[in-house]
């Protein structure tokens, strides 16, 4: 074992925000859910072009019903940031 916890491991998974946010980067990514470890990062590790980023940003905030402006995005680059950043909105209301 290599030690990285999956992200549906008890590291954001499950059927919490973490849960939902990685089903949405599976979906978009078309990535198998279990594969996707909070280090993956969308361009590098997942090969997302800008276009992929933005569908995927625009379906985090469909399925959350959230802001996500430009200016955010570089602060979302891997499946991690992604589950802090919607945590932190929805938390912040």
């Amino acid at each position: 074992m290599s030690g990285k916890q999956k992200a549906g491991s008890g590291n954001g998974g499950g059927n919490g925000v973490g849960g939902r946010v990685v089903g949405v980067v599976a979906r978009v990514m078309n990535a198998e859910a279990e594969t996707l470890a909070p280090e993956l990062r969308f361009v590098e590790d997942l090969r997302a072009d800008s276009l992929r980023v933005m569908e995927l940003v625009l379906e985090l905030q469909e399925e959350f019903g959230i802001d996500i402006p430009d200016s955010a995005l570089d602060q979302i680059r891997s499946v991690g940031d992604a589950i802090e950043y919607v945590r932190g909105k929805l938390t912040a209301g």
